[in-house]
């Protein structure tokens, strides 16, 4: 999958917020279910717990992306607000959330429906966390041009994959939602 760099907001288009709300917030509850790897790991309570997520992105970066047969847009921020909520609630927030300052939500189209999808990203050397979502309804496959437009929508058919590269553990989950509500009517 492409990726790409935003840089300040000056180069790319920057949401505002304002009076309709954050630009964007994405919200979902999954279990991580499966584990691999040595370990062990200060994620390992994370297993087969609810973890209750959402992120706030305020005055994000926006940018654009192309690939063969599909188009994206990106919305990245530097220290979303969060909430994190269930019984390991503690663990996430320290071991993942306030490890994790850089995050980016992408929205692909492509020409293949099916191959449409939604991913949120963040990544720093030790840790990684992507939870995306296969399935996009065809109400929110929308396109300013060639580019999509992120509008409110829940995605379904999504997995999160948590990735402690340090003490060499992976946690899954599989087969959630996740909603995406733009504080606007959409976003470039």
């Amino acid at each position: 999958m492409l990726r790409i760099a935003l840089a300040a907001c000056g180069l790319v288009a920057c949401g505002g917020g304002g009076s309709s709300g954050p630009d964007l917030t994405v919200t979902t509850t999954f279990t991580l279910t499966e584990s691999g790897g040595l370990g062990p790991s200060p994620i390992d309570p994370l297993l087969n717990q609810p973890i209750g997520l959402e992120l706030v992105f305020d005055g994000v970066e926006i940018g654009h992306g192309a690939s063969t047969g599909c188009r994206s847009t990106y919305v990245a921020k530097t220290g979303p607000t969060w909430t994190v909520s269930g019984p390991v609630a503690a663990t996430m927030q320290v071991e993942v959330l306030e490890r994790l300052p850089d995050w980016v939500v992408e929205l692909q189209l492509c020409t293949t429906a099916t191959q449409s999808d939604a991913q949120i990203d963040s990544v720093i050397d030790p840790l990684n966390l992507n939870i995306g979502c296969l399935s996009i309804p065809e109400a929110a496959q929308v396109r300013d041009g060639e580019d999509p437009v992120l509008t409110s929508f829940t995605g379904t058919s999504c997995s999160a994959t948590l990735l402690d590269v340090v003490n060499n553990r992976v946690l899954n989950a599989h087969d959630f939602s996740v909603t995406f509500t733009t504080g606007a009517a959409r976003l470039p």
